[in-house]
């Protein structure tokens, strides 16, 4: 394995992208089931082990999403050669739910979690976990279309 390759502009965006679109499906389906990581729920939220490694998972989330963002600023805050307002909608959802959940991680609380009102906590939580599924769903379809998200191309071999 050349680690080279791996590390190419190109893969790291096909990384990074990746690892955001399944954090967003997985933290919808948390959302959806009330806020507690399904992660937990699937093998034991007593677990250290698991913990850490939901707590690491949180860091590399919100280090994938730093990277997207750096690479769009990086293209001139365009996202596949325009400004289209869906697009960057369901980008800014992304990156920013990315983030959180980094800063999760590196703080051990959820911010946005804390901040919601118990009484609407149900709602916001089912509002939030609808617009992750939606994100992820529109910028599977944008990427599967064209990869060349940021205008990342591939160096010559």
């Amino acid at each position: 394995m050349d680690i080279k390759e791996h590390t190419k502009p190109k893969n790291l965006l096909k990384y990074a992208f990746m690892w955001n679109q399944i954090r967003l499906v997985i933290a919808a389906a948390s959302l959806i089931l009330g806020g507690f990581p399904v992660v937990l729920r699937i093998f034991s939220s007593s677990s250290s082990m698991v913990s850490s490694l939901l707590t690491v998972s949180w860091i590399i989330s919100g280090l994938a999403a730093a990277y997207l963002f750096y690479l769009w600023i990086k293209g001139g805050k365009k996202l596949w050669g325009g400004t289209d307002n869906v697009d960057m909608a369901a980008f800014a959802i992304a990156i920013i739910s990315g983030l959180h959940l980094g800063i999760a991680g590196v703080l051990g609380t959820n911010i946005g979690m804390s901040v919601v009102p118990s009484g609407l906590f149900t709602l916001v939580m089912l509002i939030a976990g609808a617009l992750y599924l939606w994100s992820a769903f529109h910028l599977h379809n944008r990427y599967r279309a064209d990869s060349n998200m940021f205008g990342v191309k591939a160096k010559a071999e």
